[in-house]
């Protein structure tokens, strides 16, 4: 056998090699994804004055809560009971959207939770966007893409307008500046129930529910030209449950779209869309594999992708909240648990609850 000879280009090409092995840039390797789950919740209240909200968030590395803590200071400028709250993040950062009614008039505010601790807000958005005229805000949905905080408003019935218009807007992470709201130009298939966000591979992806039919529908919003894809049924490629899907939720969990409905015989179910085909998969009953509490209905849930799983949230009409979590590893569920168990449930419980992974 010859011995190769270690002439001065062979040592250089070798060392070259070896600093090559080390560390990938960050481009490179796989950039980190949001490490821990922050939750905003709403007391149920009948009043002319803010439900109680509430913060609290979840440390992935050891599964300990901190919180809820109250939102009153933030929110003591809030008018009228809370109708719908969305959560979006990133970077540890939260972004939080609230709907309010007072009187006949609906109203939109945004804050920010840094990664500090530090809340900025809550401040009315109808003064730096052209948030539409309506008597109510039904549904809302929010999503992080390429750094922006994308909205989704579904606006109660008004003089000009019939209930249930889909509105988008986008707060750019870099200036804080707000563009749209302007009437969905993808072609809605009936009037919104509800709405759901994910930012999947640097697009937006939207699901909704209609006020008829009991369909579920998806689109996607290119961030390459503004252009949507959609809104189609997802029946056509899914098997999706019925008779009627009610409620909708998504998430990204690493490059696919991970989504939770609810139909009117309320019952949680979970599918994945894979983004490399476009395919579903799903949906599956979850009242078996995440230990669904049976005889309760379901106020409010919410999704996100933490870590490269998919951790849950779910208020019950009796005010408990629980949570759950689906590992990617293996695809089985964790949960879903009573809250209760490790962290300060305020007095009431929740109506409404959304989470982000940040």
């Amino acid at each position: 056998m010859r011995k190769a000879k270690l002439t001065a280009p062979l040592v250089a090409a070798i060392l070259a090699a070896i600093a090559f092995t080390g560390a990938l840039p960050v481009s490179a390797a796989t950039a980190p994804g949001p490490r821990d789950l922050q939750a905003v919740i709403t007391n149920p209240g009948t009043t002319a004055v803010p439900m109680g909200m509430y913060h609290a968030l979840r440390t992935s590395s050891s599964g300990a809560w901190n919180g809820f803590n109250n939102l009153l200071g933030p929110s003591n400028n809030v008018p009228g009971p809370v109708n719908a709250v969305a959560t979006a993040g990133a970077n540890g950062e939260l972004q939080v959207l609230i709907a309010t009614t007072r009187g006949t008039s609906g109203f939109l505010f945004h804050a920010l939770r840094s990664a500090t601790g530090a809340w900025n807000g809550f401040n009315p958005v109808s003064g730096p966007a052209n948030v539409p005229v309506a008597s109510s805000y039904t549904a809302l949905a929010a999503a992080i893409v390429n750094g922006d905080l994308h909205v989704l408003l579904v606006t109660g019935p008004s003089t000009n307008a019939p209930s249930g218009l889909l509105y988008p807007a986008v707060r750019y992470g870099s200036t804080g500046a707000w563009a749209g709201f302007d009437l969905v130009t993808a072609s809605t298939p009936g009037n919104v129930t509800t709405v759901a966000a994910a930012g999947v591979n640097g697009d937006l992806h939207v699901l909704i529910t209609l006020t008829t039919g009991g369909g579920l529908y998806h689109a996607i919003r290119q961030s390459s030209n503004g252009a949507w894809i959609g809104f189609n049924n997802v029946a056509t490629a899914a098997s999706v449950p019925g008779p009627t899907v009610t409620a909708v939720a998504a998430a990204a969990v690493g490059s696919d779209l991970q989504v939770l409905i609810k139909t009117n015989l309320e019952v949680l179910y979970h599918a994945i869309r894979f983004s490399s085909t476009g395919a579903w998969n799903g949906f599956n009953n979850l009242s078996g594999p995440a230990r669904v509490p049976s005889g309760v209905t379901f106020s409010s849930f919410s999704v996100a992708g933490v870590n490269g799983d998919l951790q849950l949230m779910v208020a019950a009409n009796t005010g408990q909240l629980y949570h759950g979590l689906r590992l990617s590893s293996s695809g089985a569920w964790n949960g879903l648990n009573d809250v209760s168990c490790c962290a300060s449930i305020p007095a009431g419980g929740a109506a409404l609850v959304s989470a982000a992974g940040t």
